[in-house]
């Protein structure tokens, strides 16, 4: 019932809801080290607000995080003024599998994403993580008082927040 009067808004005066990309305020496209200088290979999604903006209420089932994990990272900066930036890979280099379960077409298929099978895939989310944390820690966000969040995931805290080994385990996470 919605949809017709914020289409409307959109068309005849360029405002409201659908102004932008699903709350995403800001893209960016990068060409990290690993990746062909000429072409981005991580895009990045800014949004004003993080998993934890609803108070757990939606975003991070939908993202199936534990309650521990949602507990001891997002909780602490529920309903707080945020931002994200969230690198996202442009060209995996790793391959899924789509199958049949059975001969029924009714049947839902059998999916196998094999997300980050390709080390590369990592290695080049990584390199967006970083470039995302340099961005955070820039004069441009300071002189506003942005603060990095730095509770680390409780599974990789064997790993220094910030290097590589944290960024690969968090992103595996």
């Amino acid at each position: 019932l919605q949809a017709f009067p914020m289409t409307m808004q959109y068309i005849t005066r360029e405002r409201g809801p659908m102004t932008t990309l699903g709350g995403v305020e800001g893209l960016a496209f990068v060409a990290t080290p690993l990746g062909n200088r000429s072409w981005p290979d991580v895009q990045f999604h800014m949004a004003p607000a993080s998993i934890s903006s609803d108070n757990g209420a939606r975003v991070r089932k939908v993202l199936g995080l534990t309650d521990v994990l949602y507990d001891k990272v997002y909780r602490p900066i529920a309903n707080r003024d945020v931002w994200t930036l969230m690198p996202l890979l442009l060209r995996p280099k790793s391959r899924g599998t789509v199958r049949l379960r059975s001969r029924s077409a009714f049947a839902a298929p059998v999916i196998d994403a094999n997300y980050f099978h390709h080390p590369l895939d990592v290695q080049t989310l990584v390199e967006g993580a970083k470039i995302a944390l340099r961005i955070s820690e820039s004069r441009a966000f300071k002189q506003f008082g942005s603060k990095l969040h730095r509770v680390p995931f409780p599974n990789c805290r064997q790993h220094k927040f910030g290097s590589d080994g944290y960024w690969e385990c968090h992103i595996r996470t």
